[in-house]
């Protein structure tokens, strides 16, 4: 008699799950932070090589700069993984290769150029825009709903959601609607958005 071994089934990878109100929360804080957080990087660059013959001030914003950039690189991995419940090794500083100032100097120059640290942070440059849309759209939903009152006022033309000229008020409970329906599919779809980049370049990208 033979006996035969059964051969494990292949583990199925878990999909994230969508999480798309989550999301969209995200995108919000995000666009709201991202435009502070940017000026605040680009303020240290642009001193910090100003100043790079001052005295050596110049060497320690950028020195700055680079462990901000990390700093702004693990949140983002960190907020990803947390955001669709995907386990991922937290962003690591790169590990001295021998003692000394020399090792912590090379160390600085890896982290510099780390490429994982810098996919998160195009990540959260993108979500960054992706959010200022949201917030916009948002913006947009809340005047469409508004809008859709207006034959109750003495108006005789309001705004679109968008902008744009006046809209008879006969006809400003359609477009709200319409705007209701246009702003919260373009959330929905930027969240969407969101979790497929954010998966690709953070989570799932080995290049």
């Amino acid at each position: 008699m033979t006996t035969q071994t059964a051969t494990p089934a292949p583990a199925t990878a878990v999909k994230p799950p969508l999480r798309i109100f989550l999301t969209i929360l995200h995108l919000a804080g995000v666009g709201i932070l991202g435009g502070a957080i940017f000026s605040m990087l680009g303020g240290l660059l642009g001193t910090g090589l100003g100043l790079l013959f001052a005295a050596g001030i110049g060497l320690v914003l950028l020195v700055g700069l680079v462990y901000a950039l990390y700093g702004l690189g693990w949140f983002e991995v960190a907020r990803v993984g947390t955001l669709y419940l995907t386990p991922i090794a937290p962003l690591r500083l790169q590990p001295r290769d021998r003692p000394g100032f020399v090792g912590w100097l090379r160390a600085l120059g890896r982290q510099a150029i780390d490429g994982r640290m810098w996919r998160a942070i195009a990540n959260f440059a993108i979500s960054a825009l992706l959010g200022w849309v949201v917030l916009r759209l948002f913006w947009g939903l809340v005047w469409s709903i508004i809008i859709s009152f207006a034959p109750l006022t003495a108006a005789d033309s309001v705004v679109g959601p968008f902008g744009g000229g006046g809209i008879p008020v006969a006809w400003a409970p359609l477009v709200g609607i319409l705007g209701i329906a246009a702003c919260v599919f373009g959330m929905i779809g930027l969240a969407l958005l969101h979790r497929t980049l954010s998966l690709a370049i953070v989570i799932r990208s080995k290049e």
